[in-house]
């Protein structure tokens, strides 16, 4: 190849480089604008047309590389918008679920207060039972005790 061979090193003109300003140049504007910044420079027309073609090839890599850009960005949109649907949709769902388990706590303690309060009820009932039976007994047992005495007056 009779190409110079371009140096990895950092040459003394790499800070000059790093301190210009940035140029916007549109597409077919580069070569020209470069031809006028070096009016000395001598091109041979098939030089300057290689130079055309150079300029044309690099534009449209360029163009490529920008829509692969914005593609890529907007797939990764798309993917942030997925994940944004999915989480909100699994908020959703444990939302619900707690709602669920909610209910189903307020559930289960309205019976066992329904259930409470009809062991109160069933023990009460027994229990005025049981003063009713001990009543009972205990009439039956005073009048015949009531009975025994008149019996014994009567003798």
């Amino acid at each position: 190849d009779g190409a110079p061979s371009l140096s990895r090193r950092p040459g003394p003109l790499t800070h000059v480089w790093l301190c210009l300003p940035a140029v916007t140049v549109k597409e077919n504007e580069l070569l020209p604008l470069l031809l006028e910044d070096f009016p000395h420079l001598q091109v041979s027309p098939h030089a300057l047309r290689s130079m055309w073609k150079g300029q044309m090839v690099q534009v449209e890599q360029l163009a490529r590389s920008s829509q692969e850009d914005e593609r890529s960005q907007r797939h990764l949109q798309k993917e942030v918008e997925e994940a944004h649907r999915k989480r909100d949709l699994l908020v959703q769902l444990i939302q619900r679920e707690q709602n669920h388990k909610q209910r189903l706590k307020d559930f289960k303690d309205r019976i066992r207060l329904q259930k409470s309060a009809q062991n109160r009820m069933r023990e009460t009932r027994q229990q005025a039972a049981r003063a009713k039976r001990y009543y009972d007994d205990y009439h039956v047992q005073l009048r015949a005790k009531l009975m025994r005495a008149r019996t014994r007056e009567e003798r």
